[in-house]
C-alpha cells in the first residue's frame, strides 16, 4: 500500500472510531470535505502541513498517521470546535 493510501485509511479509521463525519473533520482541520474524501480514498496526496493539522485534530503524533500497522485508540472521543451561530 502506498503512503498516501495508508494515510487515508488511518484517518478514516480514526474518524470512524471518534464518530466524526468527513464534514466534522473538515471543519476541525480547516479543509474542504471533498478534500478529506479524496485523501481517504487515496486519490490525493496530502501535504505535510495537512498531515500535521489532522494529527493535531486527533491529538496524535503525525507519524502515527502514516504507519501501515496503526490501530486507532478505542476510546471514542469527539472533539469539535465550537462554531459561532
Amino acid at each position: 500500500m502506498k503512503l498516501n493510501e495508508t494515510f487515508g485509511v488511518n484517518i478514516r479509521r480514526l474518524r470512524t472510531v471518534r464518530q466524526m463525519t468527513q464534514q466534522d473533520l473538515a471543519l476541525e482541520a480547516e479543509a474542504d470535505r471533498s478534500y478529506i474524501s479524496e485523501i481517504e480514498a487515496g486519490h490525493k496526496n496530502a501535504t505535510l502541513d495537512f498531515v500535521e493539522r489532522i494529527a493535531k485534530v486527533f491529538g496524535l503524533p503525525a507519524h502515527n498517521l502514516i504507519q501501515p500497522d496503526f490501530e486507532p485508540p478505542v476510546k471514542p472521543e469527539r472533539r469539535l470546535k465550537q462554531t459561532k451561530r
